[in-house]
């Protein structure tokens, strides 16, 4: 079981670098090159066939919908188009016209405000979370303007120059991803970060448990400096955590091992960082980890967990020396694209990364994820809501209902592993892509004019 586990993980690892971001999918289907057409995401072949048989917009969201892919979102500049071609009825020619027309604001749409910098640190997504939510009445400002924006081109005329005043209006209102989901993904990995560090204050206070405290706030850099400096003003501490880096790797390795059992060299090496050496550790930590190379090497079973770690790392030392590892960074690297914005969270990902943060967040009750909530959730996201006859949906539903979330999961996994199947863990980061260089290419870069449509 271990090295299945082991398996799944590589594969999910390796699967979220696995994509081709140079393709124009649309231009392949509207080729009608079956070879080509065969390559195409399926959420591309339902557009290019909305064109192609002159579908309305609601036939082609339906279309979408049906096949689990998200409907079209308006507040990308790219599918805003493509919304203003299926409310027309325009053909695929005269809406390549429409890029050419409008192709020069989608430059200035590129205005990305939030975690620019090389580091995310907590401060900042508190900022963005706090920004893009409305706590007064409950209501998200991402809905909120998603709806007006969607409203806003319904309204339209036909004229591609009504298209151009409402991008040039609404330019800073558009995002490279999907922003919802990236809204949402943030929100719950703030209620999980904001907990533990809520945590950590109550430990101050009542000088008890300050150090398992402190191994909960590993999912910020900070660590190191509160634990040198325990008396430390609280007003300092505050500043120091808003100011600490998010750590991308830690909150990965914490998801990975919450559905796999399974923590990247990464990790490691962060906790060696941190505590020095192994026998510093903390104890939590200490066991989860010598579970794990227990798991991995059968021979360290009978030695205790110091002794284990310390044969583990020394055999992970000599298996970098030789090359014979590599590091997970891949995993950590698609949080942080997650945060700044530059990467697509798909349905499946942003799923299981909701059920991570609220399995181990004492959420507030309207903020707790229910299936009701998660189905509102998906929706606003523009993604089709759970189906109890699909795989991934099935488990998702059952693990919000299961008294023990992690039993449950377990169980799954080793069903499928004693059939020798796959579970839908495997295509968890398959579809985390961003197409970014071609919405670019299409929107900026040399078209050949294909009865281009002129601004009246």
């Amino acid at each position: 079981m271990a090295k299945d586990m082991q398996k799944i993980f590589q594969d999910l690892v390796s699967s979220m670098a696995s994509f081709d971001e140079q393709d124009d999918f649309l231009e392949a289907c509207m080729s009608l090159d079956q070879k080509k057409i065969r390559d195409v995401p399926l959420r591309y072949r339902i557009i290019a066939l909305g064109f192609a048989r002159r579908l309305s917009l609601e036939e082609v969201n339906e279309a979408l919908g049906a096949h689990n892919c998200p409907r079209l979102y308006p507040r990308s500049f790219w599918e805003a188009t493509l919304i203003f071609a299926f409310l027309h009825r325009i053909s695929y020619d005269e809406w390549l016209g429409i890029q050419d027309a409008c192709r020069d604001l989608y430059a200035l749409s590129d205005s990305r405000k939030w975690f620019t910098g090389s580091r995310i640190t907590f401060g900042e997504l508190e900022a963005y979370v706090k920004e893009a939510s409305d706590f007064s009445q409950r209501n998200l400002r991402t809905a909120t303007l998603t709806a007006a924006l969607q409203n806003s081109i319904e309204r339209l005329g036909d004229s591609v120059s009504d298209l151009r005043f409402f991008l040039e209006e609404n330019i800073h209102s558009f995002s490279e991803v999907r922003e919802k989901t990236r809204y949402y993904f943030c929100k719950y990995l703030y209620f999980y970060i904001q907990e533990r560090i809520e945590r950590y204050f109550h430990a101050c206070q009542t000088r008890h448990g300050i150090n398992e405290a402190l191994e909960d706030l590993l999912c910020l850099k900070v660590v190191t400096v509160l634990r040198r400096n325990l008396t430390m003003p609280d007003a300092e501490k505050h500043r120091k955590i808003l100011d600490s880096s998010v750590s991308c790797g830690e909150i990965f390795s914490a998801f990975s091992y919450f559905f796999f059992d399974f923590v990247t060299l990464d990790w490691v090496e962060e906790l060696m960082d941190c505590y020095g050496s192994p026998e510093n550790i903390p104890v939590r930590h200490r066991q989860k980890l010598a579970d794990v190379f227990r798991s991995r090497y059968p021979e360290l079973r009978p030695l205790s967990d110091d002794a284990v770690l310390v044969r583990a790392l020394e055999a992970q030392e000599e298996q970098m020396d030789t090359g014979n590892i590599r590091h997970s960074r891949s995993g950590e690297l698609s949080v942080y694209a997650y945060i700044q914005g530059k990467k697509d969270i798909d349905r499946l990902t942003l799923m299981c990364f909701l059920l991570f943060f609220a399995s181990n967040t004492n959420l507030d009750k309207n903020m707790e994820l229910t299936p009701e909530r998660l189905n509102s959730i998906l929706s606003r996201c523009g993604y089709s809501i759970l189906d109890p006859e699909n795989d991934a949906d099935w488990f998702v539903l059952e693990f919000l209902e299961s008294d023990n979330g992690r039993e449950f999961l377990q169980d799954v996994l080793d069903g499928y592993a004693q059939h020798h199947e796959n579970s839908f863990l495997y295509r968890l980061y398959g579809n985390s892509i961003q197409y970014s260089d071609e919405l670019a290419r299409i929107l900026l870069g040399p078209h050949k004019d294909k009865g281009a449509i002129k601004p009246d």
